[in-house]
């Protein structure tokens, strides 16, 4: 049997609003990051925010956040955060719908009215 660890921060404030901090977090071996953990945060809404009520979606902030992940090769994880940041998540990312839970068609229905409203990234 073999183990594997990944580095992994739990939110963006890591970054403390420094999007040049992701250069030196991938060099420290971070691997993966979520932008909200289930509350709310300057990228967007975690999970028991959106359970709440508050699910702001991912923000303009959020979305830098991801560009620079992406140039660096971080995954962007995607668990605690809100319903519909998810969905804006992959818009912007262009990734593929996932179905990992019970909200799929609720899911697919925004990520369909976004697309209609933004059009593709």
């Amino acid at each position: 049997m073999e183990t594997a660890v990944i580095w992994n921060s739990q939110t963006a404030t890591i970054l403390e609003e420094d999007l040049t901090r992701m250069a030196a977090l991938k060099e420290m071996g971070f691997a993966s990051m979520i932008l909200a953990y289930n509350d709310r945060f300057r990228t967007g809404s975690g999970s028991l925010a959106a359970y709440d009520g508050k699910d702001d979606g991912l923000t303009t902030w959020g979305r830098s956040v991801i560009d620079e992940m992406t140039k660096y090769g971080i995954i962007l994880d995607l668990s605690h955060t809100g319903n519909k940041m998810r969905v804006y998540q992959q818009v912007w990312e262009g990734a593929p719908e996932g179905k990992w839970d019970k909200e799929y068609a609720e899911r697919v229905k925004l990520r369909n009215e976004l697309l209609e409203k933004y059009g593709p990234r």
